[in-house]
């Protein structure tokens, strides 16, 4: 799959419909804050948006990983672009399944810099963890995430080449 210019546009269209959701103050005084998260509907099914960025997403994820330096370099620039979409795209496979954890690996990846790259650590371990217990071999997609990712650090010498490296 090649790179699609309509992409940055679909992308922007939903991380306007997104930001509401991700630029809400959340009451941590509420004792239940936690609780009320997990209890509400995804931030994408909030939006009316779910079906539209899981297609949008996998479109982008299989593109990123089929193609060169430049196409990934301009998926890295959607999410950053779009910070929203980034922070509530979530593949709507299950992360326990070799294909759900090789999306939400290269992700990570396409990601890059646009999240917290000390979060995005904790993120993969547990994502490593789960999928090892249930049965996926781990080592091969982690390594084609790697290969795939910017090895850029940020301002506290991460790179998600190095998470990833090291998470799994």
């Amino acid at each position: 799959m090649s790179f699609n210019v309509e992409w940055a546009s679909e992308a922007a269209d939903l991380d306007r419909k997104l930001q509401p959701i991700a630029k809400r103050i959340v009451d941590i005084n509420d004792p239940q804050w936690v609780e009320k998260i997990k209890a509400a509907p995804s931030p994408m099914e909030q939006a009316g948006v779910r079906l539209a960025a899981e297609s949008l997403l996998e479109s982008i994820l299989l593109a990123y990983a089929g193609g060169d330096v430049s196409t990934r370099q301009s998926i890295r620039a959607i999410f950053a672009e779009n910070r929203s979409f980034a922070w509530a795209a979530v593949p709507p496979h299950e992360a326990t399944s070799r294909y759900g954890l090789r999306l939400r690996l290269l992700l990570t990846s396409a990601v890059d810099q646009a999240q917290d790259l000390r979060d995005a650590a904790s993120y993969v371990r547990k994502l490593c963890v789960n999928a090892s217990e249930a049965g996926v071999d781990v080592a091969p997609i982690v390594s084609e995430a790697v290969s795939l990712s910017s090895d850029v650090p940020n301002n506290q010498g991460l790179s998600v080449a190095r998470i990833l490296r090291n998470a799994c």
